[in-house]
């Protein structure tokens, strides 16, 4: 009899702590949510690629799933980009690739690619959609392949409708994967807006 008490008593207290207004119109948030993302900048803004081993041994040893690259090199026949993916996928950590634009020098930031690259609104989506296929076909057997990086720190309000444009094309084309901004949500003047566009 104490277990059915002690049951009765956890499933009652289980139900006001998930319905703590005690609302009859509750429901559950219907977000999907994942894995938490712990992850990190790898070696930016440098004059030099850097990547070695034992940099690669210090970023397996911190536990992360998800490592960001933004550093523009090539190395040999291949890219910085490249070896970063390689490394992502033999340790099982995922990486979204950088959303280069043509035309982008490898020593510009990310800084909106949609407005940088002046296309006229009517072929916005068609570039963007092209470049997205180009990306994922490249990139699809890669085990860390992991989204798309298309932001960095665009805070003007300017650059909220053309990244809700860029979303809805790579929700069309890959949507299972995630399109990545980085910045501080607190320097973003109208953060509403910026969120709802992306």
């Amino acid at each position: 009899m104490r277990s059915l008490v002690f049951f009765a008593v956890l499933g009652f207290g289980g139900c006001q702590l998930a319905n703590p207004a005690n609302s009859n119109g509750y429901e559950p948030s219907r977000l999907p949510v994942g894995e938490l993302t712990l992850a990190t900048w790898l070696p930016a803004g440098l004059d030099q690629y850097r990547f070695q081993a034992t940099d690669r041994q210090q970023l397996a040893d911190l536990g992360i799933n998800q490592i960001e690259w933004l550093q523009r090199e090539n190395i040999g026949e291949t890219t910085a980009e490249e070896v970063a993916m390689a490394f992502a996928s033999d340790n099982g950590i995922r990486m979204p690739v950088y959303y280069e634009a043509p035309g982008f020098s490898p020593y510009d930031k990310l800084h909106n690619w949609a407005i940088r690259t002046e296309v006229e609104a009517e072929v916005f989506e068609t570039a963007v959609r092209e470049r997205v296929i180009g990306l994922r076909d490249h990139w699809a057997a890669a085990a860390g392949f992991n989204g798309y990086l298309i932001g960095h720190e665009d805070y003007r309000a300017r650059f909220y409708e053309p990244l809700g444009r860029l979303v809805r094309v790579l929700k069309q084309e890959d949507q299972w994967r995630p399109a990545v901004v980085v910045g501080n949500i607190d320097s973003y003047p109208k953060s509403g807006r910026f969120l709802k566009a992306l």
